[in-house]
């Protein structure tokens, strides 16, 4: 039989923050922001080049419903804009994004794809892209809301489904 050996990587950022003369924790996250802030512009035109792939793939995949590729490229364009939104200020896009990949992993799962479904997350992507505002605070929240209604309505494939992340 044989033992499993656990390796422990060094954390760079842990060991810097520790020594003396080190980063202190307010430096290391004014430097993580200025380098988000620098990469800012570049993250927000990904975001959108992939929501519009999105929209264009959702289209393709009504056209030829039985094309699993372009349900998958749904999902990974989904993917794609949940992991950069937040890292650009778009946290409730990314929010939406999210709740596209859970709807879509659980339509693919049980192969019953429901354009209307992720039409109405297309449409809520697209509102939620818009500037908010403290007035729009709680429609926004309610779109978010009602997108997770949406997926919850789906039927869970063999794998389950992703828990939803907790609101802010």
């Amino acid at each position: 039989m044989s033992s499993a050996t656990i390796t422990f990587r060094e954390n760079r950022l842990g060991k810097l923050l520790n020594q003396f003369g080190g980063v202190s924790v307010g430096k290391a996250i004014e430097a993580a922001e200025a380098n988000l802030e620098s990469i800012r512009e570049a993250n927000v035109a990904e975001v959108d080049r992939n929501l519009a792939l999105l929209a264009e793939t959702a289209a393709r995949a009504k056209a030829e419903p039985d094309e699993l590729a372009h349900r998958r490229a749904i999902y990974a364009c989904a993917n794609t804009v949940a992991g950069l939104a937040g890292a650009c200020g778009l946290a409730e896009v990314g929010e939406a994004a999210f709740s596209l990949c859970e709807l879509t992993d659980r339509l693919i799962a049980t192969g019953r794809w429901n354009d209307e479904a992720i039409a109405v997350h297309l449409h809520a992507v697209s509102l939620l892209r818009t500037e908010a505002t403290p007035e729009t605070a709680e429609l926004r929240r309610s779109i978010l809301d009602g997108l997770a209604d949406v997926v919850e309505r789906a039927p869970a494939g063999p794998r389950g489904g992703t828990p939803r992340p907790p609101a802010p």
